[in-house]
């Protein structure tokens, strides 16, 4: 009797650092320049990040960006 053939549902490592790849390369051509979002390269306001959280629960970007800007 043949042996059933197994179907691997996890991507390979190199799937991985492809996929990876890929949305870094989607993200720096598709990103939008939020207030709270880094001015130096990797190194966001922790402050800034976390009243922004708060302030997109449940509302829009456009909306909170203003907000945001008078409150910081």
């Amino acid at each position: 009797m043949a042996k059933p053939r197994q179907f691997t549902l996890s991507p390979s490592s190199t799937q991985i650092i492809k996929i990876r790849r890929q949305l870094i390369k989607w993200y720096e051509k598709q990103k939008r320049h939020l207030p709270w979002r880094a001015i130096a390269p990797n190194q966001p306001n922790p402050y800034h990040v976390l009243v922004s959280e708060a302030m997109l629960q449940q509302t829009q970007v456009a909306t909170v960006v203003p907000y945001f800007q008078r409150f910081t």
